[in-house]
């Protein structure tokens, strides 16, 4: 299959596959100025994750700003955004981007490789072994625990620049 999508046999080469997404993001702020979903990580679609990203951001960041009593709070509040949602998004990023190279076939963990496409031949029972964890942090997010844990973040924050 991927050999007729991805393979040009004339040219010896591999064609027509691109992903973009971003590796890494150090910060999703600075100041006062915050971004989010795909601005903030984009990612790779193979684990249908980027909108819930978004949508798990929107919450987040809604809450933090709805705690949020002075506008001299907005930088703490878009600080605990980014140190709450940075860890969980680069997992995210980085096991899509994984799971595109599983499905791929450009994983020696799925199969041997194929001497005249130079992908991994798949083999079904080795591919679903390295799929099979794949999304369970991804499914496994409490929201309410995970917005409690951006509302503390919040309120030490808040407490620690009140405090100088």
């Amino acid at each position: 299959m991927f050999k007729v999508m991805f393979y040009k046999e004339e040219e010896n080469k591999l064609f027509g596959y691109n992903e973009w997404h971003h590796e890494k993001t150090s910060t999703y702020n600075s100041g006062r100025v915050c971004i989010m979903g795909d601005a903030a990580h984009a990612t790779t679609p193979w684990q249908g994750s980027g909108a819930a990203m978004a949508f798990e951001d929107a919450m987040i960041l809604s809450h933090l700003l709805w705690n949020t009593a002075s506008v001299d709070h907005l930088g703490a509040a878009f600080e605990a955004f980014t140190e709450v949602r940075i860890d969980r998004c680069q997992h995210i990023i980085d096991s899509s981007a994984g799971t595109g190279r599983i499905i791929c076939g450009q994983n020696p963990e799925v199969g041997e490789v194929n001497a005249e496409t130079r992908f991994f031949d798949v083999e079904p029972p080795k591919t679903r072994a390295a799929l099979a964890h794949r999304w369970d942090r991804i499914h496994g997010l409490k929201s309410d625990e995970h917005r409690d844990e951006a509302r503390a973040l919040l309120e030490k924050k808040i407490k620690k620049n009140e405090s100088h």
